[in-house]
This record gives structure tokens, C-alpha cells and sequence, in this order.
């Protein structure tokens, strides 16, 4: 993606209804550390994007706030409309990331602990947004909790 070399396919898609698909998809995972889904999505929110490469953000996100949550606790989905963008925000229970860590986190190859995993998904996350015109980011004190979020351009319906 970053050297563009890689095809993206752009449609009209409904943010809200890929992002509860998605989340279907992580039930049984969430169900096994007795971890609960809020849902809070705003519907008929339409973005022109390539619905895979959306796909994989989300499940990149996802499963970053299910590895890093603790058992018995909850994430929170939300998606709403800001102006003329579309807010995907996937909130975790978990530690949470440093202040000074949040920046660095979308690096290739950085790594909060030593968990397992190359260090790459959110900065593949990160290319991809950017690709799509959008901004992608986290909201977190380092003490408890974050919220990883992505904003990307709606389309006019008119």
C-alpha cells in the first residue's frame, strides 16, 4: 500500500453494517475470555472504500482490544457521523498506551509488550486509512483502557 503497488477496489459501502458483521466474527473468541461487546452503531453510514482493506482494519482492531483486554470485561463499538466523516471507535478495557507511546504504536515493527505478533498490523492499519483519506488514531491516559478509532469521508447520499 505504501508504494502503491497494491489494488484497492472502491465501492459504496455501509460502515455499521461491515463493522456488526465483523464483530459476529469475534463472538466466540470474546465468549472464551468472558468478554462482552457493547454496540452503539449509527446506521446508513455510507463510505466509498475498498470494503476488504476496511475489513482488515477492523478485524486488526478488534482483536488488538481482545488480546489486550482482561478477562470478564467489555469492549465497546461505537460508529457515528462527525460532520462529513464516519468514526469507527473500538474501546477496550485493557492497560491502556502511554501518552508517549501513542505515536509509535502505528510504527512498523514496534511492540507494546512481548506479546506475539510482528509489529506490523497497525501500521498496515494506519497505510491503508491513509489510503482511503482518512485518519487513524488512539485516545487512552496509559492507565486503563483504549480507544483505537479511525475517521473516514462520508459519502453525500443527495
Amino acid at each position: 500500500i505504501e508504494m502503491g503497488i497494491s489494488d484497492m477496489f472502491f465501492s459504496n459501502i455501509d460502515l455499521s453494517n461491515v463493522t456488526s458483521e465483523e464483530v459476529a466474527n469475534f463472538i466466540m473468541q470474546a465468549e472464551e475470555k468472558g468478554i462482552k461487546f457493547n454496540k452503539d452503531l449509527t446506521t446508513d453510514l455510507i463510505i466509498y472504500a475498498d470494503e476488504d482493506r476496511i475489513r482488515q482494519v477492523i478485524i486488526n482492531l478488534l482483536s488488538n482490544a481482545l488480546k489486550f483486554s482482561p478477562d470478564n470485561s467489555e469492549i465497546t463499538v461505537r460508529t457515528y457521523k462527525d460532520n462529513d466523516y464516519a468514526v469507527l471507535e473500538i474501546e477496550d478495557k485493557g492497560k491502556g498506551v502511554l501518552p508517549t507511546e501513542q505515536e509509535r504504536v502505528f510504527e512498523k515493527f514496534y511492540k507494546k509488550d512481548s506479546r506475539d505478533g510482528t509489529g506490523l498490523g497497525l501500521s498496515i492499519c494506519k497505510s491503508i486509512i491513509e489510503a482511503h483519506n482518512g485518519i487513524i488514531n488512539v485516545r487512552s491516559d496509559g492507565k486503563k483502557g483504549s480507544c483505537f478509532y479511525f475517521k473516514l469521508p462520508t459519502v453525500d447520499k443527495s
